[in-house]
C-alpha cells in the first residue's frame, strides 16, 4: 500500500499555505518539510495537533512521526 510521509500527511489535512499562515512561516519553509525524509520538526507537533482539532481534521501523533498508509 502507498505510504505518505509525516509532511505529506500534514499537508493533506491542513494544506501548505493555510498551515504556513497559521504558523507564521514562509510557505517555502513549510514545503521543505517534504524534502528528504519528509519529517515534520517536532517543535511544531503540538501546534499542528491543536490546529487540526480546531479545523475538525484528523491528525494524530502517529501521523506526525510515522506518516499514514493510504488505503
Amino acid at each position: 500500500m502507498p505510504h505518505m510521509t509525516p509532511a505529506e500527511t500534514v499537508f493533506a489535512e491542513l494544506g501548505i499555505r493555510p498551515l504556513a499562515r497559521d504558523l507564521k512561516l514562509d510557505p517555502k519553509t513549510v514545503f521543505r518539510w517534504s524534502e528528504g525524509d519528509g519529517l515534520v520538526p517536532s517543535k511544531y507537533h503540538v501546534k499542528l495537533l491543536k490546529l487540526a482539532k480546531k479545523r475538525g481534521r484528523i491528525l494524530t501523533t502517529d501521523d506526525l512521526v510515522m506518516g499514514r498508509t493510504v488505503r
